[in-house]
């Protein structure tokens, strides 16, 4: 006789393996903390941009700019920027950036970043700047990220014409036939394009006054004479010639040109006799005619 409660085909009190194992555990929980390594660098997107200013740009902030990003954590996330001129690294005299709501955010980032004016721009001096951002963050080793920025100095009508002399003077032949080149005035404008395009032309007096004797070529600034020198009542002429340049507000400048007009000796001594005095009985060599007389047709 078996003693005992069997169920069938096993005891009663056996258990199935899956239950022992079931009845034997415990749940424990576990933090794992990642520490960041400070392995990427501040990028930018775009890495390079192009600005166009005036020189008459006045200065303040200028262009917005895309600041960098940091895949990093905070701690290891963009700390600052400096600016320098590419080819060195001394900053700019005329550029720096400027941010303002600084963010170590690994999201969109909050800094706003501006390329900022320091002083007026001279295109006559520089027309071209080249400059780097350096994006550095707050790991050590610090990482940098560069952004490449190519500034244009656009022309603006600030310079003058100005001519190469202060005053213009010849002397002119009297026998100078008409079309005779008189002299040529000429003036530089340091501005480009239609701004630097110089033109030539009389003051509103001179034209009034002489413009029938006298013109000047609109392009190459040659003043030449419109009638015969002969025909010049005056022994000197005193023009006033005008540089205009090509920009929408033009700006011009002003210089005399004085022409001298010249007696050629053309003329030879005229002998005039009066034939009253002629006596018929032999002179004397060394006797002296008061009736011969030399005239000289020539100004003195």
């Amino acid at each position: 006789m078996l003693l005992g409660n069997w169920s069938r085909g096993r005891p009663a009190d056996q258990h199935s393996s899956a239950d022992r194992v079931c009845r034997y555990f415990e749940v424990i929980r576990v933090r794992l903390v990642v520490v960041d390594v400070n392995d990427n660098a501040p990028t930018f997107s775009p890495q390079r941009v192009a600005v166009t200013l005036s020189e008459q740009t006045p200065p303040k902030d200028l262009f917005p700019l895309m600041p960098a990003t940091d895949v990093d954590s905070p701690a290891n996330g963009v700390a600052g920027y400096r600016l320098s001129v590419l080819a060195s690294t001394e900053p700019s005299p005329w550029f720096d950036v400027r941010v303002t709501n600084v963010s170590r955010s690994t999201s969109t980032p909050a800094a706003e970043l501006r390329l900022v004016l320091r002083q007026p721009l001279d295109r006559e001096t520089a027309d071209q700047h080249h400059l780097r951002v350096l994006a550095y963050d707050a790991g050590s080793p610090s990482l940098t990220g560069t952004l490449y920025i190519d500034v244009t100095v656009a022309d603006a009508n600030d310079n003058a014409p100005e001519f190469t002399r202060e005053l213009y003077s010849t002397v002119l032949l009297e026998t100078a036939p008409r079309g005779t080149a008189v002299l040529a005035v000429s003036a530089v404008d340091r501005d480009a394009g239609d701004n630097g395009r110089v033109s030539y032309r009389f003051t509103a007096r001179t034209q009034a006054a002489h413009g029938h004797l006298f013109s000047v070529d609109e392009s190459t600034g040659d003043v030449r004479l419109s009638t015969d020198a002969r025909r010049l009542e005056r022994t000197e002429y005193v023009l006033g010639v005008v540089a205009e340049d090509g920009g929408q507000q033009a700006s011009v400048t002003g210089v005399s040109v004085s022409v001298v007009i010249v007696d050629v000796n053309e003329h030879a001594p005229v002998i005039a006799v009066n034939a009253a005095d002629v006596r018929s009985r032999p002179i004397p060599s060394s006797y002296l005619i008061s009736g011969l007389k030399a005239l000289l047709f020539e100004a003195t």
